[in-house]
């Protein structure tokens, strides 16, 4: 299109199709800003290829594959297609467009401009009330209808079942189009629709709470053998009943109705029942080492290492304070560097998994002094050699403590260290690394 002007030199015939807002060209016509929001555009060029080029700042002025057909080849327009026949707000606009070709200087198409019915009723049950939900929407009535848009697909779920005494009910049992699943997708067609739902399947309660030792988080799945829906057994079906902890947990015992049963248990289910699965944390503490023996200004690593944990895990230090020169790497579960104070120093690590659950550490990390030669230390004012960086530090720190190692801090080492030897021993170069596992246990199978 010229900038002023007719359109001219067009790089592809077709038909175009123009979507229009009346209720945003009243709003915004005297303002001549009809097409400024790109949400909700008043004069709205639904382009055959999907891209929206037209409708984003700096995607270009149009091209042969807007039309339909053009480029694209696209022949149709409706709710099923993309772009697809929908208004700004979400909702399918009923407009169908089909069959466009071009033939000679003409364009054909086959125009429809209304909903179809669906409806949605039961057949086996007492009618008495909403047996569906209809994307997300529960239904208002035992027989429900909606309107759909030609070839608009809709998530259609019928109820389990409906119960027809305590701890029983009439189970679903399939759609009478044949699909088996109650949970289905559904695409209206050119024609209204009926979906019936078929029930007659007899079914009991089964009732197992899950008893986690840690609030808040499911320990753990039921799963049942034949397969059910979550929570009603078939009357009269013997079923394997198996708890399968997740990550972090491990099965204890049933309770209630399953007491004294293995896991699995095999129950024959011909009245409702009720039971309990006690289930214990493994993602925790078990046997940890209690204390780290590290030398003063000699590098190291503690890495913490879990098992039977849920990525991600998160890592923090709960308590304590490291000796001066030591930081905790919280990304990578770790302390390290150079300890430049001897003694105690006592620690909580917490982890924390993916789920939720914590781990907790506690951990002493025991720096005993280097074995320091004089003649090492005496090195620097004899510039006879040179001293370890981290080794000058833990003995200004042991000295006067002013930032930097001088003859007072060498006088007060000899004073406190009266039977130091006169021979160097070389601190290791490389760190020690240490590695201190939070769990030593894995549970590979339930039990």
């Amino acid at each position: 299109r010229d900038r002023v002007g007719t359109d001219v030199t067009l790089p592809e015939p077709g038909v175009l199709i123009w979507q229009i807002d009346a209720d945003q060209l009243d709003a915004t016509w005297f303002r001549n800003n009809v097409n400024t929001d790109p949400n909700r555009m008043g004069v709205w060029l639904r382009q055959a290829d999907g891209e929206n080029d037209l409708g984003r700042p700096g995607r270009g002025r149009g091209d042969g594959a807007d039309p339909f057909p053009g480029e694209t080849g696209a022949t149709a327009f409706h709710a099923g297609t993309t772009p697809a026949s929908f208004t700004h707000n979400g909702t399918a606009s009923g407009v169908t467009i089909t069959d466009i070709q071009i033939v000679g200087a003409q364009a054909r198409l086959n125009l429809l401009a209304r909903y179809q019915t669906v409806t949605l009723r039961s057949q086996g049950t007492s009618g008495g009330g909403p047996m569906f939900t209809v994307d997300g929407a529960r239904a208002s009535s035992a027989t429900y209808q909606f309107p759909s848009a030609p070839f608009q697909t809709h998530q259609v779920a019928a109820d389990g079942g409906e119960e027809t005494a305590d701890g029983f009910r009439n189970g679903f049992v399939r759609w009478t189009d044949g699909v088996t699943e109650r949970v289905r997708t559904f695409t209206t067609g050119t024609t209204d629709a009926e979906l019936v739902a078929e029930y007659g399947n007899p079914e009991v309660r089964l009732d197992i709470a899950l008893q986690s030792p840690v609030p808040g988080i499911t320990p753990a799945t039921i799963v049942t053998d034949p397969p059910s829906e979550e929570g009603w057994v078939r009357l009269g079906t013997d079923v394997l009943v198996t708890a399968q902890p997740r990550t972090g947990f491990a099965f204890v015992r049933w309770t209630g109705a399953l007491e004294g049963q293995p896991n699995p248990a095999t129950v024959r289910l011909d009245q409702p029942m009720s039971a309990g699965a006690e289930f214990e944390q493994t993602f925790g503490v078990a046997d940890p080492p209690g204390e780290v023996q590290l030398e003063a200004a000699a590098v190291a690593v503690i890495e913490f290492e879990v098992v039977n944990g849920n990525d991600p895990i998160e890592w923090a230090l709960l308590d304590g304070k490291l000796p001066a020169g030591m930081i905790f790497q919280s990304s990578q579960g770790a302390i390290r560097g150079a300890p430049l104070q001897d003694g105690d120093f006592p620690v909580v690590v917490r982890a924390t998994d993916g789920i939720g659950l914590h781990a907790d550490t506690p951990l002493t990390l025991r720096v005993t002094p280097p074995t320091l030669g004089l003649q090492a230390m005496a090195s620097p004012f004899l510039q006879s050699g040179d001293l370890d960086l981290n080794v000058r530090l833990y003995l200004d720190l042991k000295g006067n403590a002013n930032g930097r190692y001088d003859l007072g801090d060498f006088r007060a080492y000899v004073l406190a260290n009266p039977g130091a030897p006169l021979e160097t021993r070389t601190l290791e170069a490389a760190p020690t690394t240490i590695r201190v596992p939070l769990v030593v246990r894995k549970e590979e199978e339930v039990r």
